[in-house]
């Protein structure tokens, strides 16, 4: 019974939307578009090495290239040697900052140890 029943509700349903469907005209179903598919898309490799475009190269005719003025490389030389001494001259003087800094911490440090020393024996005496 259960068996009989089963399929007439599979017949009726299949013969029910079989009837009832409607034809679709096909220029109106949607187009997918390419840029909204998500699958990989698959490359072909190519059987040979791609050949390189050979490179552009401009001309170059040599008589228009001119020489370098001795004059310019003497004074870039000379602004060169100023800056170097000026290096020199605050490279020491950092040298020496770094020094009287030192100096002073070294006697702050002393100042403190002597205090705490003297806190210590203070303690240590009252015991």
């Amino acid at each position: 019974m259960k068996n009989i029943l089963l399929t007439i509700i599979i017949l009726f349903t299949g013969a029910h939307t079989s009837f009832s469907a409607e034809v679709i005209d096909p220029d109106l179903k949607p187009k997918i578009q390419p840029d909204l598919i998500k699958a990989k898309k698959i490359t072909r490799k190519p059987s040979k090495k791609l050949r390189k475009k050979p490179r552009k190269r401009p001309m170059i005719y040599h008589h228009y290239y001119t020489t370098t003025i001795e004059k310019n490389c003497d004074r870039y030389i000379n602004i060169i040697n100023k800056k170097n001494k000026e290096i020199e001259a605050l490279s020491k003087e950092i040298k020496h900052l770094r020094e009287k800094k030192y100096e002073i911490m070294r006697q702050q440090l002393k100042e403190e140890y002597d205090k705490e020393l003297k806190k210590f024996e203070e303690r240590r005496k009252s015991y």
